[in-house]
């Protein structure tokens, strides 16, 4: 995942993730990768999916030759724009690895469980809880 741009928490951010994806590789296919380029705001979320299908099987080490193909593809989409406009939706910008940290962090500051933060991915509402922890 590569962070666009972002303010604060309440504010936007907006990130490109790829992905491997699990249509491809559950047929046994290599090189699929679908790439995610979202932009959250607190009163709506904008989110384009699209394929890229390359005789590479790209991965993590790969993400320099695979960005600049993904944005090109985006750039040409004529795929339809996901969107969430819902003013009772989750108002936070932050996506999952800053909700995992900031759980973690309350954890260290001695809150106790349960605990649940929202958070939008794709332009869709998602909730992460933390049921319990260990000492």
């Amino acid at each position: 995942m590569v962070l666009i741009g972002q303010g604060d928490e309440r504010s936007q951010s907006q990130f490109l993730d790829l992905l491997r994806s699990s249509s491809c590789a559950s047929r046994g296919e290599s090189g699929g990768v679908q790439g995610i380029l979202s932009r959250v705001e607190p009163s709506r979320a904008l989110s384009l999916v699209v394929p890229l299908l390359s005789d590479t099987d790209f991965n993590l080490h790969d993400y320099d030759r695979a960005e600049p193909l993904m944005l090109q593809r985006l750039a040409d989409s004529v795929c339809p724009l996901r969107s969430l406009q819902d003013s009772t939706r989750c108002p936070r910008a932050a996506e999952f690895l800053a909700t995992v940290a900031e759980l973690m962090e309350d954890v260290l500051a001695g809150q106790a469980a349960p605990l649940s933060r929202c958070y939008v991915y794709d332009a869709q509402e998602n909730t992460l809880a933390l049921e319990s922890y260990a000492d």
